[in-house]
């Protein structure tokens, strides 16, 4: 609440939020399939993608993001006692955070997802067959995320995906194939799938 709202709220009335009427704190009852359940349908889902591929039908995908700040540098280290480098002993250029970047792309048992001739930038409204994206503000169209930690959401993973990157190098490099995408479960790669 400080940092979102500059807003300083008490201990005392949170403690009130908490305990009002409809909020409880308990034990979770858990419903529908298990964990089993899921392990089994992916081991089931991912042999078949497996067969597909090797009948030369369908190609597995693989695909994440990451993010990295440029200049951080870790807070321990290895040095040499008693060597005083130029700025110091045991003092390390960097700072805590810096510019944070998104990276993004897929990969096939082949290689990379991209064609020789394709040149990324960061447009995602712009054609291109890399699926490789490395920029600290992904937008897509006029939306422009206010902050890095929002720099994925449904809207720009879909322009990622269709507008851009991931069909459109797909398409170019294994023409009439099918595309088996594995990803992890971050919430707009499912918004995602149910939306197209």
């Amino acid at each position: 609440m400080l940092r979102e709202f500059d807003l300083q709220v008490p201990r005392s009335t949170i403690a009130k939020w908490l305990h009002a009427p409809h909020i409880r704190f308990g034990e979770k009852k858990l419903s529908g399939s298990s964990a089993s359940d899921h392990t089994q349908r992916f081991v089931r889902e991912y042999a078949a993608a497996l067969a597909e591929e090797e009948k030369d039908e369908a190609m597995i995908v693989w695909m994440d993001e990451s993010y990295i700040h440029v200049g951080i540098t870790t807070s321990r280290g290895w040095y040499i006692e008693g060597v005083k480098p130029k700025r110091g002993a045991n003092k390390f250029l960097g700072q805590a955070k810096g510019e944070c970047f998104i990276i993004i792309h897929a990969m096939t048992k082949f290689s990379m997802l991209e064609t020789k001739s394709a040149v990324p930038t960061a447009d995602m409204n712009e054609r291109c067959s890399s699926a490789m994206v490395v920029e600290s503000w992904l937008a897509a169209g006029d939306v422009a995320p206010e902050d890095y930690h929002h720099t994925l959401n449904n809207e720009r993973f879909i322009a990622w995906m269709k507008n851009r990157r991931l069909l459109v190098a797909f398409r170019a490099k294994f023409p009439g194939k099918k595309m088996t995408l594995m990803m992890d479960n971050a919430g707009f790669h499912h918004r995602a799938a149910t939306t197209g």
